[in-house]
């Protein structure tokens, strides 16, 4: 029956491809949506929120639908607009979406979440990485503290059901207006909408300070003893609201300067000032001897109660000298080090990490944060890391006022600061890429699967 064959059937390929089947409506229908797109207008966003299954709307959309309707557009579930969660999402220098803490891009294969209690979009790998297999429930840029079930799925690639539009609940029952219809946007009309919402996000936010409040003087005593009993990384990254909890971390050998550890992929570190908290991307797969002497330094409490001992507006703030005088200071291995230079690492923007130093290779302690770029600083000091968020701390510490040798008039500290990855810690490697081998089986194990349905339905 099927063409250049004695068959008496033809397949579904031939029925598509050659006799007129409907592929082309087939496809359309099952195209899911952009995860910048409002699950309403199905547009970019401008301002968007979400609910608890992680459907994405813009505010002025969903709002005006659910004073029409009373139902989630998505689910069709009956939901209040004091359900719906501020989404903060974060743009690169390009414009484009993408993760505060691995930098990058997210794409329609991207596993995408946020965090209920802060509202930041993240990449799931990163929260696997730094906050679930660490124990760590502290948001990576605010900071705030959450559990597993604050996390919402905005787009998992594996799973592309719940961002089929021709399956929404608006949109299979045709509640909304048609397409030649102007968009709903953002006008003095509907300021009202933006106003509402605004009162309940601030009752919302009142409320769980007040909670907050409460769940802090309830365990303040319980949270320091467990805290001074266990030293592990995971439960220090809450050191900055009970540094002195906190017992000594064990001493690390030192490592001889002709053998430096090698490893490609990125640490992350944070410290903790009295000002707010500043994350670091480190380049430990571009400047590893640098990444590991800071990271040490690090681990073994260096840093700790610390002082910026120099602010200048518009160029730099520099700190590392546990004697304050920006003299001192020392390297994990007791002595100085080489630079590492590397052309794809220049002193090019704000918040770049980079070692302070007296003369070539005479690399210590001491680091400074760049307010702006600095080129004339390029192959003369090593850059080693980004800050990945706190540009808003960042911006706080520049305003503090100095004397006429550049040094803070108000005390700038360095109350704490963790690394929450260690690429160097092998055994740590070691146990992260077993994970990622055997998640790996699984997704190859999958496409397995589904290529043998794919070609019992063909045939």
């Amino acid at each position: 029956m099927g063409r250049k064959s004695d068959k008496l059937y033809i397949t579904v390929t031939e029925w598509i491809n050659e006799y007129g089947g409907k592929r082309g409506e087939i496809e359309k229908s099952l195209q899911p949506l952009n995860f910048t797109c409002c699950s309403i207008s199905l547009s970019p966003f401008e301002t968007p929120v979400c609910t608890n299954e992680g459907a994405v709307y813009d505010l002025v959309n969903v709002m005006l639908f659910l004073k029409k309707h009373k139902v989630d557009p998505v689910s069709g579930q009956v939901i209040q607009s004091s359900d719906l969660i501020k989404m903060n999402w974060f743009k690169n220098e390009e414009g484009k979406y993408h993760c505060p803490v691995t930098y990058k891009e997210f794409t329609e294969n991207s596993f995408i979440v946020l965090i209920k209690t802060s509202g930041n979009v993240f990449l799931m790998e990163a929260i696997e990485q730094l906050n679930i297999k660490r124990k760590n429930w502290f948001d990576l840029v605010s900071g705030e503290s959450f559990t597993r079930k604050d996390l919402i799925t905005i787009q998992n690639p594996q799973d592309l059901s719940k961002r089929i539009a021709s399956e929404f609940y608006c949109h299979k029952n045709q509640l909304l207006a048609k397409k030649s219809q102007p968009a709903i946007t953002q006008t003095n009309s509907n300021k009202k909408i933006f106003q509402e919402y605004e009162q309940q996000e601030e009752e919302k936010k009142k409320q769980q300070e007040a909670n907050k409040q409460e769940q802090e003087n309830d365990n303040s005593i319980s949270y320091l003893s467990k805290s001074s009993d266990n030293n592990s990384n995971s439960n220090y990254a809450g050191a900055y609201f009970t540094s002195s909890g906190f017992a000594p971390k064990p001493e690390i050998k030192n490592t001889a300067q002709s053998a430096p550890k090698q490893t490609n992929e990125k640490g992350f570190a944070t410290i903790f000032t009295n000002f707010g908290q500043l994350n670091f991307m480190l380049h430990c797969d571009l400047t590893p001897k640098t990444c590991e002497n800071f990271i040490t330094l690090i681990k073994r409490g260096y840093y700790k109660n610390t002082i910026f001992h120099r602010n200048i507006t518009d160029f730099m703030i520099q700190g590392g000298d546990p004697t304050g005088t920006g003299t001192g200071g020392d390297s994990c291995w007791t002595g100085e080090f080489k630079d590492e230079f590397k052309p794809q690492l220049l002193h090019n923007s704000r918040g770049i990490l980079s070692m302070a130093n007296r003369a070539p290779n005479t690399n210590t302690s001491q680091f400074f944060i760049l307010y702006k770029e600095a080129s004339h600083l390029n192959f003369k000091h090593t850059v080693f890391g980004k800050l990945t968020s706190g540009l808003d701390v960042l911006a706080k510490l520049e305003q503090v006022p100095t004397d006429s040798k550049d040094k803070p008039l108000q005390e700038i500290k360095i109350l704490d600061a963790v690394v929450y990855l260690d690429p160097f810690d092998e055994e740590e490697c070691a146990k992260r890429k077993q994970e990622e081998k055997e998640k790996q089986e699984e997704l190859e194990a999958e496409k397995k699967d589904g290529a043998r349905k794919e070609a019992w339905f063909t045939n």
